[in-house]
C-alpha cells in the first residue's frame, strides 16, 4: 500500500484552539531537534568504517587468552561492536564512555580517548544525531580501552574498560530493533555457553595433568643426581621416562577438544601455560637423554695425561643441541608473563626457569668448551703457556709473590713440561727503562721494577696487566713466545696434589700432599729448610716434579676438575689468560681471566696489601675490611668510608729473620705493609688508629690507588680508615664491584649502603631497611653488589 493511500485512513489531527495573546508578545517557537536520516552511501562508509575499526583493534595490543590468532580476534570484533554501538547510542553513553577512557589513559591510548570525547562534545553542542560520528567516536573509545594500565588492583584496567564500554554497550542495545536485541541475547548466550564448557573441561585436565607432571619432575631430579654421580646408564633411562610424560600432558594440552578452554579469556592464559612447560620439559629431557646416552665426559681424558680431543669432537653436536634446546626452553617460559596465570602455576613457572636457568649456564658452558677448548689445548698447533707460582706469604697485588715459574706445551691435547726455574733467572733490570717508555703499564706496576724483580710479576690487581707484562718479558729472556699466563698459588697446588698424590719434598724427610700443601709452602718451608738458598733449591725442584707429575697424570673428569678448582678460580688463586681473542670466550664463562677493570657508570673498590718488610711474615697477617657508602641518587654523589684492620699474629722471636724480620730496623715481627684502595675517587683523609695520616694519591691509569704505609706490632691490631668522594651519573642504580685479595688467611668484609632519604631495594644477599642496605661480602674473588632507589 502506497503512503498515499496509508493517509486516507488517518484521522485528522484536532484543531489547535486558539491561543489568546492579551497583549503580549509572540512565544518564540519551539526548537525542533534534527534527526540522523543515514542514506545508502551513509550506510556504505559506516560498513566501511566498521571493518577500518576491527583491523584497528586487531593490530592493538592485548592478549586476553595468549593465543595470538584469537586474541587478534576478539580484539577486533571488540573495537567493532563498540564502532557498532556508538553508531546508534543515546549521546549521553558516548560522553560518559569517552570521558572515563579519557581519565584513566595516557600516552596513545589518551590521544584516542581525547578526540573521542571531543566529538562527543561537538555531537551534543550541535544538537546532532550522526551515526557516522558516533562510529567514529565508539571506535576510538574501543582503542583507548585496549591500552589502558591503570595498575593499582589486579584487573582494574579490564573494570575501567567495562565502565567505559558498558553504558555506550547498554544504550545502544536499548535502542536496537527487538530482532537484533534478540541476536545479541542468543549471541551471549552462546558465549556464556562456550565458557562454561571450557572452564569445565580446563578444571578436568587440571585434575589429570598433576600425576604426570609429578611423575616428570621426579624423574628429571633423579636423571640430574644419575649424572652428577656418573651412572650414565640410570640418568638416561630416567629421562626417557620424564620425557614420555612430558610429552603426554604437552600432547593432551593440545588436544582439539580443549578449544573452548582456549577460548575463554585467564583460563585459556593456565592452559598455555602448563602446555609450553610441558612441551618444554619433553624437549629438554630428550635433549637430556640423547646427551647422556652418547656424552661420557670421563672418556676425554687421556691415559697418561692430557685431553682426548677427538673423543671432544664428537660430543659436540648433542651438547650444542642441548644449549639450543634450552635457550628455546628459557624463551618460552619467560614469555609466560600475564597476571591472569594461577599462582599454583607461577610458583612453578619461577622454580622452571630458575632450573633451565642454572642448566643453560652449564650447557653453555660444556658448548663452549667442546667449542674453543680444543684450541686452547693444542688442537689447530701447539700451544705454549707460562705458568707463575705466587706465595701470599709475601702478599702483592695479585695475592703473592712469586716464587717459581714453569713453561708448559700443549699440543693435540698432550701435555709436556719444558722448564721450570726461579724468577731471578729472567732478571732483566735494562728492560724497566724500556717499559716505563712504552706506557702501558700502571705506575704502581712501574714502581716494583718488573724488569728487575720478575717476583713483581703480580703487582697489578687486574692478571691481564700481569700476564701481559710476564709474557714479554718471559719472552724477551727466553727467545719462546708463550700463547697465554696462568697464576697458581699454594691452594691450587694442592688441588694438583690431589691428582698426582703425594711427593718426597727434596733435602727433607718428609712428603708434600694436598693435606699439608698450604702450610708447608706458607711457612714450613722457611723453618725446615737451613737457609733460603736451601730452600729455593728444593722448592724449584719440588715444581719441577709436580709438573712433571702431572703432565703424565690421567685427569679427573670435567665435573670433579670443576668441583676441586672452581672454588679456586671465584677466589683468585687460580687463573688464566691467553692472547688469542676466541679463548675469552670460554675462559669468560669459567671466570679463569679474572679481569678488575672500572666500568663506566659503575663504583669500583679493592683493598690491597703488599709486603713492605721484605719478608714471608704475611702468613701470620689477618685482615678485615668495612665499607661505608652514602650515595645520593639525585646527584649521583658518592662519599665513601674504608676501615680496615689488621691482625699480626706474628711472634717477635723464634723464628728467622726473613720470615719475621724488616729493613726498617722495627722490632722483629712487625708487619709492615703498604695497604692500598683501589677507586675511582679522590681520597680526602686517612687515619691509622685515629691519627691522621700520609696517603699517597696515583693515578694509576684508569683508577686511582691511595696508598698508606702501615707498620702492626707484633701481636697488635692496627685499625686504618681512608675516606673517600666523588661521582657517578645521577639515576636509580648504583652498582659497585668489590675486588678481593687470595691471601694466606681469608679476610672478611662487609658493606653498608645509605641512599638519602630513598628506600632501596636489593638482591640476594642484601639485607634491606628503609634507605639503608647491608651486605657481607667474601674476602676472595670478586663481588658486584646492585641497589635500586626508588624515584
Amino acid at each position: 500500500m502506497s503512503h498515499e493511500g496509508e493517509a486516507l485512513f488517518r484521522s485528522p489531527p484536532p484543531a489547535a484552539a486558539p491561543v489568546e495573546n492579551h497583549g503580549e508578545p509572540d512565544a518564540a517557537p519551539r526548537r525542533v531537534r534534527s534527526r540522523s536520516v543515514t542514506t545508502s552511501s551513509q550506510r556504505a562508509i559506516l560498513v566501511g568504517m566498521l571493518a577500518v575499526a576491527a583491523l584497528l583493534g586487531m593490530l592493538s595490543p592485548g592478549a586476553p587468552t595468549g593465543h595470538g590468532v584469537i586474541d587478534a580476534i576478539y580484539r577486533g570484533a571488540f573495537v567493532c561492536v563498540l564502532a557498532m554501538a556508538g553508531s546508534r547510542a543515546r549521546r549521553w553513553s558516548v560522553i560518559v564512555a569517552s570521558a572515563i577512557a579519557a581519565v584513566a589513559s595516557i600516552g596513545l591510548g589518551l590521544l584516542f580517548a581525547g578526540v573521542a570525547l571531543l566529538m562527543a562534545v561537538f555531537l551534543v553542542g550541535r544538537d546532532l544525531r550522526n551515526r557516522i560520528h558516533g562510529a567514529c567516536i565508539g571506535t576510538f573509545v574501543g582503542l583507548a580501552c585496549l591500552r589502558l594500565d591503570v595498575g593499582g588492583a589486579l584487573g582494574l584496567s579490564a573494570l575501567v574498560a567495562v565502565a567505559s564500554a558498558g553504558p555506550m554497550l547498554w544504550s545502544a542495545y536499548r535502542v536496537a530493533r527487538r530482532r537484533t536485541r534478540r541476536v545479541v541475547r542468543l549471541v551471549v548466550a552462546a558465549s556464556l555457553l562456550v565458557a562454561l564448557v571450557g572452564v569445565g573441561l580446563a578444571m578436568y585436565q587440571a585434575v589429570r595433568f598433576v600425576s604426570p607432571l609429578e611423575d616428570g619432575v621426579r624423574a628429571t631430579e633423579s636423571g640430574v643426581a644419575s649424572v652428577q654421580s656418573g651412572k650414565t646408564t640410570d640418568a638416561t633411562k630416567q629421562f626417557a621416562a620424564a620425557t614420555k610424560q612430558f610429552a603426554s600432558v604437552a600432547d593432551d594440552s593440545s588436544s582439539w577438544w580443549l578449544f573452548p578452554s582456549r577460548m575463554v579469556p585467564i583460563v585459556a592464559q593456565n592452559v598455555n601455560a602448563v602446555s609450553v612447560m610441558a612441551d618444554a620439559g619433553a624437549s629438554l629431557t630428550e635433549a637430556a637423554q640423547r646427551t647422556t646416552g652418547k656424552v661420557d665426559y670421563s672418556r676425554i681424558r687421556r691415559e697418561g695425561g692430557g685431553v682426548d680431543l677427538e673423543m671432544l669432537a664428537e660430543f659436540r653436536a648433542p651438547v650444542v643441541d642441548a644449549a639450543s634446546r634450552l635457550a628455546t626452553a628459557s624463551r618460552q617460559v619467560r614469555r609466560l608473563t600475564s597476571p591472569w596465570i594461577a599462582k599454583p602455576i607461577t610458583d612453578r613457572i619461577a622454580k622452571f626457569d630458575d632450573k633451565v636457568t642454572d642448566l643453560r649456564k652449564q650447557t653453555d658452558l660444556a658448548a663452549a668448551a667442546l667449542q674453543y677448548g680444543p684450541e686452547i689445548f693444542g688442537g689447530s698447533g701447539e700451544r705454549r703457556y707460562l705458568v707463575l707460582l705466587g706465595n701470599p706469604a709475601e702478599a702483592r697485588d695479585i695475592g703473592g709473590h712469586i716464587g717459581n715459574w714453569a713453561e708448559l706445551s700443549l699440543v693435540d691435547g698432550k701435555v709436556s713440561l719444558v722448564e721450570v726455574g726461579r724468577p731471578l733467572q729472567l732478571a732483566q733490570p735494562k728492560l724497566d727503562a724500556a717499559i716505563a717508555e712504552s706506557g702501558e703499564v700502571p705506575p704502581s706496576f712501574l714502581a716494583m721494577s718488573p724488569g728487575m724483580n720478575p717476583q713483581n710479576w703480580g703487582s697489578s690487581v687486574d692478571f691481564d696487566t700481569d700476564a701481559t707484562v710476564a709474557a714479554r718479558l718471559y719472552e724477551s729472556a727466553v727467545g719462546r713466545h708463550v700463547d697465554g699466563v696462568l697464576y697458581a698459588d699454594p691452594f691450587a697446588l694442592a688441588k694438583m696434589l690431589d691428582i698426582t698424590g703425594p711427593l718426597p719434598i727434596p733435602g727433607l724427610n718428609k712428603q708434600i700432599s694436598s693435606a699439608n700443601a698450604v702450610k708447608f709452602l706458607t711457612y714450613e718451608q722457611f723453618i725446615d729448610y737451613s737457609d733460603p738458598s736451601t730452600s729455593d733449591e728444593g722448592l724449584t725442584t719440588l715444581v719441577k716434579n709436580l709438573f712433571q707429575k702431572l703432565t703424565e697424570s690421567t685427569l679427573p673428569g670435567p665435573a670433579q676438575l670443576g668441583d676441586a678448582f672452581g672454588p679456586l678460580v671465584k677466589q683468585g688463586r687460580f687463573r688464566m689468560v691467553s692472547f688469542h681473542d676466541d679463548d675469552h670466550r670460554l675462559l669468560g664463562l669459567v671466570g679463569l681471566d679474572n679481569r678488575f677493570v672500572p666500568t663506566p657508570g659503575q663504583d669500583l673498590m679493592s683493598v690491597i696489601t703488599r709486603n713492605a718488610n721484605p719478608s714471608k711474615i704475611d702468613s701470620f697477617l689477618h685482615r678485615s675490611e668495612k665499607y661505608d657508602i652514602k650515595w645520593d641518587p639525585e646527584t649521583g654523589s658518592i662519599a665513601s668510608t674504608v676501615t680496615v684492620e689488621l691482625r699480626n699474629d706474628a711472634p717477635s722471636t723464634g723464628l728467622p729473620a726473613y720470615v719475621i724480620g724488616n729493613s726498617a730496623g722495627l722490632l722483629p715481627g712487625t708487619n709492615i705493609s703498604d695497604l692500598a684502595v683501589i677507586t675511582p675517587f679522590e681520597a680526602t683523609r686517612a687515619t691509622v688508629d685515629g691519627v691522621d695520616a700520609d696517603v699517597s694519591p696515583l693515578w694509576d691509569g684508569n683508577v686511582w690507588r691511595h696508598t698508606v704505609r702501615v707498620e702492626v706490632p707484633p701481636g697488635q691490631t692496627t685499625t686504618v680508615v681512608v675516606r673517600l668522594e666523588g661521582d657517578l651519573e645521577p639515576g636509580s642504580t648504583y652498582r659497585v664491584r668489590f675486588g678481593g685479595q687470595p691471601l694466606v688467611n681469608e679476610d672478611s668484609s662487609s658493606v653498608r649502603v645509605s641512599a638519602s632519604g630513598h628506600a632501596l631495594a636489593g638482591g640476594a644477599g642484601i639485607k634491606v631497611s628503609g634507605d639503608s642496605a647491608t651486605a657481607t661480602l667474601s674476602g676472595l674473588g670478586q663481588n658486584l653488589l646492585t641497589l635500586r632507589a626508588d624515584e
